[in-house]
């Protein structure tokens, strides 16, 4: 292999440890979601509007400034 292929399987190899390292930090904490299973209709709804409610919204141009 050339330096510039040996190079991009280098960048390829780190974006994909990257995207899974971040993909992970990013997730939903393991549990999230318990208490939903055999729920359905409103009170499914209501369940996980509870555990998203008070969450922080930003707006795109600030999470422009945050990254």
């Amino acid at each position: 292999m050339n330096r510039r292929a040996i190079r991009k399987v280098f960048f390829l190899f780190i974006g994909l440890l990257a995207s899974q390292l971040l993909t992970r930090l990013h997730a939903q904490p393991s549990g999230f979601y318990n208490g939903t299973e055999g729920k359905d209709g409103q009170e499914l709804k209501d369940l996980l509007h509870n555990l998203i409610d008070g969450h922080q919204p930003f707006s795109y141009y600030s999470t422009k400034e945050m990254m």
